[in-house]
C-alpha cells in the first residue's frame, strides 16, 4: 500500500529484548504511519544474542529506511541492506497501475420474462 502511495521514509522502533535475546515488544516510534507496520513486522522476527547477566530486559532502537527505486531495478539491487548495528535499508519499486477503458467486466442483462400465453 506505501510503494502503491509513493510512500518512502525512515521508521524507527523500540525493541524490547529478553534474557534469551527474543524479541518481546515492538513500539514504533517515529516516522510515517503507513510504514510503521511493516517495519514492527519485521523487528519482531529479529533475534539478539543472549544476556550475559542476570538482566531482565533490554531495550534497542532499530532503523528501518524504505526507499522507492525505479521499476526497472535487478533484483540484486531489491536486496535489504543490513548496515550494523541497527540499521536496515529496504528498497522497493513502485507498482504500475494500468488503467484501461475496458477495464470493468461486461455488464450483464437480466434474462427477459417469458410472457405467458393467454
Amino acid at each position: 500500500m506505501a510503494a502503491g502511495a509513493g510512500i518512502s521514509g525512515t521508521v524507527t522502533v523500540d525493541v524490547e529484548v529478553d534474557n534469551s535475546g527474543l524479541v518481546s515488544l515492538v513500539r514504533s516510534i517515529d516516522g510515517p504511519k503507513t510504514l510503521q507496520p511493516a517495519a514492527e513486522y519485521s523487528a519482531k522476527r529479529w533475534r539478539f544474542g543472549a544476556a550475559s547477566g542476570p538482566s531482565d530486559k533490554r531495550h534497542v532502537k532499530l532503523t528501518f529506511v524504505f526507499e522507492l527505486v525505479l521499476g526497472n531495478q535487478p533484483a540484486v539491487d531489491l536486496t535489504p541492506s543490513f548496515f550494523p548495528p541497527f540499521r536496515v535499508d529496504v528498497k522497493g519499486t513502485k507498482p504500475n497501475f494500468v488503467q484501461s477503458i475496458d477495464s470493468d467486466p461486461p455488464m450483464r442483462r437480466k434474462p427477459r420474462a417469458k410472457s405467458k400465453p393467454m
